[in-house]
């Protein structure tokens, strides 16, 4: 099953956030290679935040797994 995880790159100017979504079987490769990982666990829209959902946006994506 896929996981969609953050690669962040630090440039000379900014630093850089990418998600991907991808098995996580090539976790430990990557880290390996020195990128810098780390798993998404919610994403959550800010209107969400502005009505005070977080909580239970956070809740039906751990249960219904969409991202």
């Amino acid at each position: 099953m896929k996981r969609v995880y953050a690669i962040t790159v630090i440039g000379k100017a900014h630093k850089w956030l990418f998600l991907v979504e991808e098995d996580p079987r090539y976790l430990q490769e990557w880290l390996d290679d020195g990128l810098d990982i780390s798993l998404v666990v919610n994403i959550i829209p800010e209107w969400v935040v502005n009505l005070g959902l977080t909580k239970v946006w956070c809740f039906l994506q751990d249960i219904f797994q969409f991202r």
